[in-house]
């Protein structure tokens, strides 16, 4: 987690594009172990909201994986809420 508040908003933007990309990345490193048909499951509720009783089961390498999209993604989130409240008229 991060302060928002304290970048600017092209680097926020820059950010969220990166994270992005590395949930993507994650989300690859999780077919090569073998959980392709899981991803879907696993995240039904978005990547926020990955089902970790689900992804009990999974290895320990898998696990760590769901945990880094989880952070990204409120990484994500972060950023989006503090474009939003910049975009906003005071």
């Amino acid at each position: 987690m991060f302060d928002a508040s304290l970048c600017r908003a092209d680097d926020l933007q820059q950010l969220n594009d990166l994270h992005r990309k590395l949930i993507a990345i994650q989300i690859e490193n999780l077919r090569a172990l073998g959980h392709a048909r899981d991803i879907k499951l696993l995240f039904a509720n978005g990547y926020g909201r990955p089902d970790f009783d689900f992804a009990g089961a999974f290895s320990e390498d898998a696990q760590k994986i769901v945990c880094e999209i989880f952070n990204l993604s409120h990484d994500i989130a972060i950023a989006e809420d503090e474009l939003h409240l910049r975009a906003r008229p005071n």
